[in-house]
């Protein structure tokens, strides 16, 4: 027993320390979403928000212990990744008992997590601990906190609600009786309930369905630039991952448990679509382990860790350049023009960031006026966004509008893209007063 968790231990310590030494990705959105919150915007009706609300309420509470600083986002994040690791390894010793067999999945994510542009975190990595404790409960038959769990990774992000599929086929399979169904189901809705009331009761009801559903089914997919589909090297390997789900069709590897993590693996690609990246796959990264550990331990099927390996090797030689370099976003640039804003902008005035990310709005301890939308196409381009956001300014306007130089590329490009309404409402209402930085100026109302 002690050298199991011995070499628990180990393997915690050898992911971090990978972790530690790739290269950090700050998302701008994970400091902005939650500094807005915390200083009185109500999400979805004060700003946008594409996602679910769950883990901006998180970091909310994060920052409001720990400050705005990179490392309460490593800490958060590196954090939530290792009790990812501590989920597999208890859901392994559930599945196959106290044996050295069960790190298999283990060792697997460990070694393909941090090299799935995992150092970073995104809704998608924040998913995973509720996911992996939602199979936890559903294998140890307790259907109505596996609900619950399941319930909680749809509101970080909602296209987990594909998974619900696979859980389905498996209480279908196992032959459940109606009470457990049923516990099943009033453990899915008893948060979304509280999600639900909570916003009903701040009046925020409305905006929420809009920036959760209506957004991005109605009209991400008619935006130009919004998709990025998998190149062809990246369908290879996503192909290459799910093959063994091949086996599970045949009688001999056709189990209830094999079949549902067989469908969330599925499940979880096609929820990184159509905007398509790696760290989107953090979940299928997770489940995909347990998968491939259920193929190999029970009758040592050890070929089947040959599929991983390969792919480890491939993404770890990509990855090398990665290794001891500078955070993302939070970095000097960031801190530059923070300054400067601070420096220009005085703290009872708002100010608008056009081009800047919104990272710059936490580093300078500064606020834009209600409601906020961020200068990307996807936003901008539904029809009466600019109108909605240019009637707030009418009664409260930005003070300060800091205007990055547009960029080469295509119209709808980030750091390309501007809106029409709003930089003709701009040009006619500010003073182009200076430049602060290179390629950014500084616009104060008339």
């Amino acid at each position: 027993m002690k050298k199991i968790y011995l070499v628990l231990a180990g393997l915690l310590i050898l992911h971090f320390f990978v972790l530690s030494m790739l290269q950090f990705t700050a998302w701008p959105e994970m400091f902005s979403f939650p500094y807005m919150i915390n200083h009185g915007f109500l999400i979805y009706k004060d700003f946008h928000h594409a996602y679910q609300p769950l883990l901006t309420i998180i970091l909310s509470f994060v920052y409001g212990a720990f400050g705005y600083n990179l490392k309460a986002l490593e800490f958060f994040t590196w954090t939530t990744i290792l009790i990812s690791d501590l989920l597999i390894f208890f859901l392994s010793v559930k599945l196959f008992g106290k044996r050295f067999l069960s790190f298999i999945p283990l060792v697997i994510f460990i070694a393909l997590q941090p090299f799935f542009e995992g150092n970073m975190l995104w809704f998608d990595l924040a998913t995973l601990p509720f996911i992996l404790a939602s199979i936890y409960f559903l294998f140890d038959k307790k259907y109505l906190w596996s609900g619950v769990f399941i319930s909680l990774a749809i509101l970080v992000k909602q296209q987990i609600i594909i998974f619900l599929v696979g859980y389905f086929i498996y209480l279908w399979l196992r032959k459940i009786n109606l009470k457990n169904f049923l516990g099943f189901a009033v453990g899915g809705v008893i948060p979304v309930a509280v999600i639900f009331l909570a916003f009903f009761v701040n009046g925020s009801l409305p905006d929420y369905f809009f920036w959760t559903l209506e957004f991005p089914l109605k009209y991400l997919p008619k935006i130009p630039g919004y998709a990025m589909w998998p190149a062809t090297k990246q369908i290879l390997i996503m192909s290459v991952l799910v093959s063994p789900i091949l086996f599970v069709l045949r009688k001999s590897g056709r189990t209830a448990e094999n079949i549902f993590l067989g469908i969330l693996t599925i499940a979880a690609i096609f929820s990184s679509l159509p905007r398509f990246s790696y760290f989107h796959l953090q979940p299928m990264v997770g489940v995909y382990s347990i998968f491939i550990g259920c193929l190999v331990v029970p009758k040592k099927r050890y070929l089947f860790l040959l599929i991983p390996l390969a792919i480890f090797l491939y993404v770890f030689r990509q990855n090398l350049i990665f290794f001891n370099l500078p955070p993302r976003f939070f970095d000097n640039d960031a801190k530059r023009l923070s300054t400067l804003v601070d420096q220009n902008v005085s703290l009872d005035q708002k100010v608008y960031l056009l081009g800047p990310n919104s990272l710059i709005y936490v580093l300078s301890n500064r606020v834009p006026p209600k409601p906020w939308i961020e200068n990307y196409v996807w936003h901008f381009e539904i029809p009466g966004m600019q109108e909605k956001m240019l009637n707030g300014w009418k009664v409260n306007p930005p003070q300060v509008i800091i205007w990055s130089d547009v960029s080469p590329g295509n119209w709808f490009d980030i750091g390309t893209y501007q809106p029409k309404e709003v930089t003709d409402w701009i040009r006619k209402n500010y003073i182009k007063e200076k430049q602060i930085d290179d390629g950014v100026w500084l616009w104060r109302i008339k």
